[in-house]
C-alpha cells in the first residue's frame, strides 16, 4: 500500500478550508486541531489496513446469495446495486469516439497524476475531443485516503468509485460497474480497458480508429493471453475455485492489460453480464463473455505486456505498453512525440497486425 503522509492531509484540508469565508485566524486554529485529530486517526487507519487483508470474495456480503451460483450461466445478478460514491461528478460526451476506463487503487495518485500529465493530457493531441480517460476504483477503508479522493475527485472529475471494497480479488466488478456506467452514459463508438501500470498512445488509437480500423462492430481486440488453465491453488490471486468456474480452461481471451470493443460490444457485454457468473479473474471473465456472444478475439502485438525499452519507432505502433513506472510514462510519451518526427519515413501501419 502506498502510505500517505500528514502533509497530503494537511494540503487537502487548506483546499477544503480555502473555500469557505471565515477568518484566517478561526481557519489555522481549526487546522490546528485537525492535524491532532488526524494524527490520532492515521494510528488508528494503520491498525485497521494490519488486521484487515483486501482480499475479499468478488462482490463480499452484499449479494453472496446471487455470487454463489449453481451454473456458469443462468441466474440474474446486478452490477448497479453497486452504486457509484461520485455518481453526478464524472460525465463523458455521448458518443465518443474512444473511452478509456482505467483501473487503478485508491492509493495510487502517483500513478494518476503521471498519466494524467502524459498520455492522458489533452495538449500534445489534434485528436483530444474525440477521446477520454476515466478512472475506475473502489471503495476504501482508509478515511484519510478517502479524504484525498474526495478532493481528488472535486480537481479533475474524472473518477469512477465503486461502493464495494477496492481488491483484486473485486477487480472484476469494478470493470462490470464500468461497463455499465459507459453504456448508460457514454455510449462510446469504441472503449480501451487497461491498467494503471500501463502506457496507452491514445493519440495513435484514436487516429487509427476514426480513420483506419474497419471493424466497427463486433470488435475484440488485444494481447492474447498464452495459457488459458485455470488456477484452483488457493495461495494463488487468480484462484477460481470449481463452483465458481467449472470448467479446466477458460475460453480465448485478451490481457486484462489493454483491450479494445466496440461500443456495440460493450452494450452487449453489460446485458449478458448480468447472466453470466462472475468470478474474480476479470480479464478471463471478459473471454467467458465474449465467448457467449460469439466474439472472435482479434489477437494483435499493438498491446505488449511487457517494457522492453521499446525504441522510439516502435511507438509509431504501439498501442499500450504494459509494467510502466509513474516516471516512465514522461519517457514514452515524449518517445511518441519524437517518433512523429524521427521516424516519418517509416510507413505507417495501418491494420491491426
Amino acid at each position: 500500500m502506498h502510505m500517505v503522509s500528514m502533509a497530503d492531509y494537511i494540503y487537502a484540508m487548506l483546499r477544503i478550508l480555502s473555500r469557505t469565508t471565515m477568518s484566517s485566524t478561526f481557519l489555522f486554529t481549526l487546522l490546528f486541531v485537525f492535524t491532532i485529530v488526524m494524527l490520532s486517526v492515521m494510528r488508528s487507519d494503520i491498525k485497521v489496513m494490519s488486521d484487515h487483508s483486501f482480499d475479499h470474495p468478488v462482490f463480499d456480503d452484499p449479494v453472496r446469495s446471487n455470487y454463489k451460483l449453481k451454473s456458469v450461466v443462468g441466474t440474474t445478478w446486478n452490477v448497479q446495486r453497486f452504486t457509484d460514491v461520485f455518481p453526478q461528478d464524472t460525465s463523458c460526451q455521448r458518443n465518443i469516439a474512444l473511452l478509456v476506463l482505467v483501473t487503478s487503487a485508491p492509493d495510487h495518485f502517483d500513478r494518476r497524476a503521471s498519466i494524467r500529465s502524459t498520455w492522458a493530457s489533452r495538449s500534445n493531441d489534434d485528436n483530444a475531443s474525440s477521446w477520454q480517460v476515466v478512472f475506475l476504483l473502489g471503495k476504501t477503508n482508509h478515511q484519510t485516503t478517502q479524504l484525498l479522493l474526495d478532493d481528488e475527485m472535486q480537481r479533475h472529475n474524472d473518477m469512477l468509485q465503486g461502493n464495494f471494497i477496492d481488491s483484486y480479488r473485486n477487480l472484476t466488478l469494478k470493470v462490470q460497474n464500468g461497463f455499465s456506467w459507459a453504456a448508460k452514459f457514454c455510449q462510446p463508438q469504441y472503449l480501451l480497458k487497461t491498467d494503471d501500470d500501463c502506457f496507452v498512445n491514445v493519440n495513435l488509437m484514436s487516429n487509427f480508429l476514426l480513420n483506419h480500423n474497419t471493424i466497427t462492430s463486433n470488435l475484440y481486440a488485444g494481447n492474447k493471453m498464452k495459457s488459458l488453465e485455470v488456477v484452483r491453488r488457493d495461495d494463488s490471486k487468480w484462484r477460481v475455485s470449481r463452483d465458481d468456474y467449472p470448467h479446466e480452461e477458460y475460453p480465448p481471451y485478451a490481457s486484462g492489460t489493454g483491450y479494445l470493443l466496440s461500443g456495440d460490444v460493450v452494450e452487449k457485454v453489460v446485458k449478458a453480464a448480468r447472466h453470466i457468473k462472475p468470478f474474480p479473474v476479470e480479464d478471463a471473465y471478459m473471454g467467458v463473455i465474449a465467448e457467449s456472444l460469439n466474439l472472435d478475439l482479434i489477437d494483435t502485438g499493438r498491446f505488449t505486456l511487457y517494457n522492453a525499452n521499446w525504441n522510439t519507432c516502435n511507438y509509431r505502433y504501439l498501442f499500450v505498453v504494459h509494467h510502466i513506472l509513474p516516471e516512465q510514462q514522461y519517457v514514452c510519451q515524449n518517445n511518441t512525440i519524437e517518433s512523429v518526427v524521427k521516424c516519418a519515413d517509416q510507413k505507417e501501419i495501418t491494420r491491426w497486425d
